[in-house]
């Protein structure tokens, strides 16, 4: 039985953490002993708590005793995220077996700059396997650094018959109700763009329609007001806190369409889950599932950036609203295709095993 040690950024809630605790369940299965080690605590140190690994936490990982007994003590380790690099950088050097998941998109890669300029990825041996949580990033990282890195999609359990409607008070049937979901209210997130989309809206369209935002805004308040403040007067537009995922789920079932404006981003999982519930979708062509996508199709794709474009795309879905099953059926085959569980373990056993 091999040993792996899970290094973390942190155990705070997200998409990058959801995506280690399934795979460290997977490679369980196929017979690893594994634990953990983060810089930071968080809550999400029950999801590894529930599958038996234990974690410790270790504020600095570059420091040499602990690089010491990691290089010793393990058979393989894995890395979860961009902002791991030092570690990898490290361990690299030292000719470890190294699995590195990265899920961030470009915007990431240019706010670190020379830490990971092209000198970094010349540098990487075989040792180190990059896998990206999605097919954008891995052609940005091609294209920019010349570096064959691995499409590693994240899986999702098929639980679309288990999720019960959620009920917000004040939705009205008779409306096409917008969800724009997110942990996060951020730049990065577009919701800006969302908002400046829906106030161009022709009078008529915004009558036949509402705009749900989830997401918190503690990671840039300045941006969150700004955000908020962009919104007010507008009876359309409302603004919640982010709910767990059960209850983005339940409210997700409830609404017409699902909505991710976002300037870039390697996934976006909320549009994946509006897929496995068979729900429209709309993103930006800066988004990892754009690239599985044909506009009006299986879903609709604006240009990034550009609230025009995404305005045109929102009029569209309120002019269909009730013709766009076959939309939604065609969305739904690519979360079977590209983000089903089974496909997820079929990729980390080819990856893993070889």
């Amino acid at each position: 039985m091999k040993r792996m040690l899970l290094l973390l950024h942190c155990l705070l809630p997200g998409g990058a953490i959801n995506a280690a605790i399934t795979l460290a369940e997977k490679l369980q299965q196929m017979g690893y002993q594994l634990e953990a080690a983060s810089c930071m605590d968080g809550p999400a140190r029950e999801g590894f708590a529930s599958l038996g690994i234990p974690v410790v936490i270790c504020e600095n990982m570059l420091e040499g005793q602990f690089l010491a007994d990691v290089q010793a003590g393990y058979d393989e380790l894995f890395v979860n995220t961009l902002l791991m690099h030092g570690i990898v950088s490290e361990l690299n050097r030292r000719n470890v077996k190294v699995h590195w998941w990265i899920h961030e998109p470009p915007m990431y890669f240019q706010a670190l700059g020379e830490k990971v300029a092209q000198e970094f990825w010349d540098g990487l041996g075989s040792h180190v396997s990059v896998y990206v949580a999605g097919e954008f990033v891995r052609e940005w990282i091609l294209e920019s650094y010349g570096y064959h890195s691995l499409t590693l999609n994240f899986g999702i359990e098929d639980i679309a018959k288990d999720v019960e409607c959620v009920r917000v008070e004040g939705i009205s049937p008779d409306k096409a109700t917008f969800l724009i979901p997110s942990m996060v209210i951020q730049y990065v997130k577009g919701q800006d763009l969302m908002v400046q989309a829906i106030r161009r809206l022709p009078k008529e369209y915004m009558e036949r329609s509402e705009y749900l935002f989830l997401g918190d805004g503690w990671m840039d308040e300045g941006f969150y007001r700004a955000v908020t403040d962009m919104a007010k007067g507008n009876g359309s537009i409302r603004f919640y806190p982010a709910f767990d995922r059960q209850k983005t789920l339940g409210l997700m079932k409830q609404v017409d369409c699902i909505v991710a404006p976002s300037r870039e981003d390697a996934t976006n999982a909320c549009i994946v889950e509006g897929m496995m519930l068979s729900k429209p979708c709309l993103c930006s062509d800066r988004t990892g599932i754009s690239k599985y996508m044909h506009d009006c199709v299986d879903g609709f794709v604006f240009a990034s950036g550009n609230a025009d474009d995404l305005c045109a795309r929102i009029m569209l879905v309120i002019d269909n609203i009730g013709k766009l099953e076959a939309i939604a059926r065609n969305g739904r085959n690519i979360f079977e295709e590209q983000f089903s569980m089974e496909v997820f373990e079929d990729n980390v056993k080819r990856y893993w095993q070889g």
